[in-house]
C-alpha cells in the first residue's frame, strides 16, 4: 500500500496488490512478540463469532509463557483476549488480511506518537491490537490478530432493546384488550453489560437507549473517525456489529472494530472527496467494500468516494441506536445500487 502524498495530483487509492509474505512479516515485524499458538504462547478457547473469511476465538496466555507479562490481569491472571483468525490462502482474504493489518497497526503506531507513549494500546475508541503470528499451518494459509477482548457489540444491544421493547408492546396491546391482570414478565432478558446501556420507561417507546447513552455512541465513535481521518484512513464499514463495548471504566467504552475493508486515501477534494470520478488503483470498481445498509450514496452508487463515507455511516449507526430499526429498506436499496444512474 503506497504512503500518504500530500501534495500528489493522483486520484483516490483504495487497493493495493496483496503482499507477499515476506513483504507482510517485515512491514508489521516490529508488532509480533513472537507467542504462538500452544505452551509457549495462546491458547485457543471457545468461539465468539465467525464469519466469511475466519472466525473469533477467546484466548489467553498459556502459564508457562515466560514472556507475558503485558497479557496479566489485575489479578496477576492470564489475562483473556479475542483471537481472530484470518484464513489468508484467497487472493481476496489475503488483501483483506493486508488492509487490516497495515491499517491497524500503522494507526497504533501514529496514536504511540501522538501520545509519546511507545508502549500505547493505540486510540480509546478504537480496539485493541496486541500482536499478530501466523497459524499451524503457516503464514499463507491462516494468521491469527490478538485483540482486547470486548463484552458485547451495539448490535448485540439494539437487537436486546428492540426485543425487549417488541415484547412489552405485545403485552401492553394484550393488557389493554383485557382490560385486567398484570404485566407478564419479559422472555428476554438482558445481559448485564447490555442491562446498563438500555432503560425501561412507562410508554410504547420502552427499553430505549438514554440520552445520554446516545450522545456517548457518538462522541465516543467521532472521537475515533476523526484520529482515522487524520491519516487519510477511512474505514468503510461502520455499522453496528463492528461497535464494541469494552467494559474498561465503570460507564464502558464503545471501540470500533474489524478494519478489512479499510483504506488509505490520497490527493483528496473537499470533505474528502476524490477530485476525479476514477477507479481504485488496480482497477476495480472504486465501492467494493461496506455493508449495503451502511453505504453511504456515492458508495451505494458504484461512484468514487472519500473519507466522509464514514460519517454517513456513522449516521445510520445513530438512528439504529435512537429508533431501534434501520432506516432503509434492503429492496430499495438494492434497486438503488442497479439502477443505471
Amino acid at each position: 500500500m503506497r504512503k500518504l502524498r500530500r501534495g500528489s495530483t493522483s486520484t483516490v487509492e483504495l487497493r493495493s496488490p496483496p503482499l507477499s509474505k515476506s513483504e507482510l512479516l517485515a512491514s508489521c515485524k516490529s508488532f509480533q512478540t513472537g507467542r504462538l499458538l500452544g505452551n509457549n504462547g495462546y491458547r485457543m478457547g471457545r468461539h465468539i463469532s465467525g464469519g466469511a473469511t475466519g472466525d473469533v476465538f477467546i484466548g489467553a496466555a498459556a502459564p508457562n509463557c515466560a514472556a507475558f507479562g503485558d497479557l496479566l490481569g489485575a489479578d496477576g491472571a492470564p489475562r483473556e483476549v479475542a483471537l481472530k483468525q484470518i484464513k489468508s490462502s484467497s487472493a481476496s482474504n489475503q488483501r483483506q488480511l493486508q488492509q487490516e493489518i497495515v491499517a491497524v497497526f500503522q494507526s497504533r503506531l501514529k496514536y504511540a506518537e501522538e501520545t509519546n507513549n511507545p508502549q500505547s494500546p493505540g486510540h480509546p475508541n478504537i480496539v485493541a491490537y496486541l500482536d499478530w503470528f501466523g497459524g499451524p499451518a503457516g503464514v499463507d494459509r491462516e494468521v491469527y490478530l490478538v485483540m482486547e477482548l470486548c463484552q458485547v457489540n451495539l448490535n448485540d444491544i439494539i437487537f436486546t432493546a428492540g426485543s425487549m421493547r417488541s415484547q412489552y408492546e405485545r403485552q401492553m396491546n394484550l393488557l389493554r384488550k383485557s382490560n385486567s391482570g398484570p404485566v407478564g414478565r419479559l422472555s428476554q432478558t438482558p445481559s448485564a453489560a447490555e442491562s446498563k446501556r438500555i432503560v425501561p420507561v412507562s410508554d410504547p417507546s420502552a427499553y430505549r437507549f438514554t440520552e445520554r447513552e446516545i450522545v456517548k455512541v457518538l462522541r465516543q465513535m467521532l472521537s475515533a473517525l476523526l484520529f482515522l481521518n487524520q491519516q487519510g484512513l477511512a474505514h468503510r464499514d461502520v455499522k453496528a456489529e463492528n461497535i464494541l463495548w469494552a467494559e474498561s471504566s465503570p460507564e464502558g467504552t464503545y471501540k470500533l472494530a474489524d478494519f478489512g475493508t479499510a483504506a488509505f486515501f490520497s490527493s483528496l477534494g473537499p470533505g474528502g472527496a476524490p477530485p476525479e470520478p476514477a477507479p481504485a488503483s488496480d482497477g476495480r470498481r472504486a465501492d467494493d467494500a461496506g455493508t449495503l445498509w451502511i453505504m453511504a450514496p456515492e458508495l451505494l452508487g458504484r461512484r468514487p468516494h472519500g473519507l466522509n463515507c464514514d460519517v454517513w455511516s456513522l449516521g445510520v449507526v445513530l438512528f439504529e441506536v435512537v429508533s431501534l430499526g434501520k432506516p432503509f429498506n434492503s429492496k430499495e436499496l438494492l434497486a438503488y445500487r442497479n439502477s443505471p444512474e
